[in-house]
C-alpha cells in the first residue's frame, strides 16, 4: 500500500528518478510478504465462516426456547465462546441452560 502511494506521488510530482527508484524496489521486495499476506487473509475468512456457523447455531438453540430460559441459553454459550471451552458451550446448546451448571 505505501509503495503505491510513493508510485502515485512520484507519477504527480513529474519524478522520473523517484518513480524508478521505487518501481526498482516494488520488483525486488519478496514474494513471501505478499504469500503471509494472502495465508492471513484466508485463515481469517474461515474462522469468520466457522464463527458464523457456531452463532447460528446458538440462534437456533435459542429460538427453540424461550423467556428466561433463552437469555440462560445465550449468556452460558456466550461465556463458553469467551472461555474457549466447547465441552461447555455443547452443553448449553443441547441442555438450554436447565440444570447445565451442575452437568458442567
Amino acid at each position: 500500500m505505501r509503495i503505491s502511494l510513493l508510485l502515485i506521488d512520484a507519477s504527480l510530482r513529474g519524478s522520473c528518478i523517484g518513480l524508478t527508484h521505487t518501481l526498482r524496489h516494488w520488483f525486488s521486495s519478496p514474494i513471501s510478504s505478499v504469500d503471509d499476506y494472502s495465508k492471513r487473509a484466508q485463515n481469517h475468512e474461515a474462522l469468520l465462516k466457522c464463527l458464523k456457523q457456531v452463532h447460528d447455531i446458538i440462534q437456533q438453540a435459542a429460538r427453540l426456547r424461550s423467556g428466561s430460559a433463552r437469555t440462560n441459553v445465550v449468556n452460558l454459550c456466550r461465556q463458553a465462546v469467551k472461555n474457549n471451552d466447547k465441552g461447555a458451550l455443547l452443553k448449553a446448546i443441547a441442555y438450554g441452560g436447565q440444570g447445565v451448571s451442575s452437568v458442567m
